[in-house]
């Protein structure tokens, strides 16, 4: 079984094998744009029969689809999902296919109450309470965009990395970027952290996800980091539209 979970910088891909994930490749969101791209690297590289996906892309969910009926494969959009595993207290047509993919994971392999946070080119903030009800959630701007919309409209500042930073405060403009951006981001966190605690109580698990989630870690060791989150969820989605 392929799984894909198109997002907005990064496109992951998977084969499953029962519950096994065999072949995971992670590409650029612009690569898989290009002309055949998604064609060549995607399809003939693989050649499972049923492709379950999620995708914030028009284009590729376009191009998934077509290929999918082009090559007579069995195709299930997680977007398009009838769901039965969990209580949405949301406006169900507004919720993204791959956070409800995160919170049904979530929910079925670890114990609730739940705090999942996506770390992507948006940070996503879930709550699972513990009788199954997706109660809301948060979406704010991810870190790595903000410092790069920063970096794009400013005309003197430098690149930088994420990392933590060795001094609270910064004696150059690198250092003092790093600072600024590494308690802009704990600082949102602390404050939802803060929030949800209020909101559900003391004992709530966080699950974290997504291409910062090493980023998230560092400051904050209580997170439980699960790369196949997403991938995970689609795949559960699509055995529980199967039955």
């Amino acid at each position: 079984m392929l799984v894909i979970d198109a997002g907005n910088s990064k496109v992951k891909i998977a084969i499953f094998k029962d519950e096994r994930i065999v072949k995971k490749e992670i590409l650029d969101k612009e690569r898989c744009l290009e002309k055949g791209f998604l064609q060549r690297k995607v399809f003939k590289e693989n050649e499972e029969d049923i492709i379950a996906f999620s995708s914030v892309v028009p284009v590729i969910t376009e191009g998934i689809i077509s290929l999918s009926q082009k090559m007579k494969k069995k195709y299930f959009n997680v977007c398009k999902a009838k769901n039965t595993i969990l209580k949405i207290n949301y406006a169900v047509e507004q919720l993204g296919g791959d956070r409800l993919a995160n919170a049904v994971a979530a929910y079925r392999k670890y114990s609730s109450p739940l705090l999942v946070i996506d770390f992507g080119t948006a940070t996503t903030y879930n709550v699972v309470l513990r009788d199954g009800t997706f109660d809301g959630g948060i979406i704010a701007p991810g870190i790595k965009t903000c410092i790069d919309f920063l970096i794009q409209n400013s005309g003197l500042l430098p690149d930088i990395s994420l990392k933590s930073p060795g001094t609270f405060l910064g004696h150059n403009t690198e250092e003092s970027l790093i600072s600024g951006f590494y308690y802009t981001f704990t600082g949102q966190m602390k404050e939802v952290f803060f929030n949800v605690k209020e909101h559900i109580g003391n004992e709530y698990k966080t699950i974290g996800t997504g291409g910062l989630i090493d980023y998230a870690c560092l400051a904050f060791p209580n997170i439980t980091p699960d790369k196949n989150l997403t991938l995970l969820g689609i795949k559960m989605l699509y055995e529980e539209n199967r039955r």
